[in-house]
């Protein structure tokens, strides 16, 4: 249920530490399940700011990129997430930038359980027959997340975070 998962993730902002620095600041999108959670207000004791950055806006896209730089959790929803390989699919939308879920060094997600499907082919089905999905049409990027960012390109050492966080948890709402 929703109160649960809020504590849950405001106990993993408290809990955890930034990777670079001691600043400790949330970037979450402006979604209907996030607004829910109402973190800024059960973290605003903690001294743990949360914002919900719209980079679409263009008189202060500079301020609100730079609040997703230098934050250390990025807390985002997902159109679906496939269950066969545990990848989360999301859709960039107005309030809900690609560089939420990308630059933090820890991505949160939190998705209904209605959102979890089998597989990639359920999801392209979805995506040519829901008259949601159809309504509103492919967006400009669609992200596809597996896991934390990791790469053994340089001596075949295995490095973590390099090409997006480190750390990637996922919360299921069921109730």
């Amino acid at each position: 249920d929703i109160p649960s998962v809020a504590a849950d993730i405001c106990r993993l902002a408290v809990d955890s530490q930034p990777e670079f620095g001691d600043k400790k600041q949330i970037a979450a999108w402006n979604h209907p399940l996030i607004r829910e959670l109402n973190l800024p207000e059960l973290l605003k004791d903690t001294g743990i700011p949360v914002e919900f950055p719209d980079l679409t806006l263009s008189d202060d896209r500079e301020s609100q990129r730079q609040w997703v730089f230098e934050s250390y959790i990025g807390i985002t929803s997902a159109d679906f997430c496939l269950a066969d390989s545990a990848t989360l699919v999301l859709k960039t939308r107005a309030g809900q930038d690609r560089s939420v879920s990308l630059v933090p060094s820890m991505h949160i997600a939190v998705i209904g359980l209605e959102q979890i499907l089998g597989h990639l082919k359920e999801m392209y089905y979805h995506l040519e027959n829901d008259p949601d999905h159809v309504q509103e049409g492919l967006t400009p990027c669609l992200t596809l997340i597996s896991g934390p960012s990791k790469t053994a390109d340089i001596e075949a050492t295995m490095v973590h975070g390099a090409h997006g966080p480190r750390e990637v948890h996922l919360f299921v709402v069921t109730g």
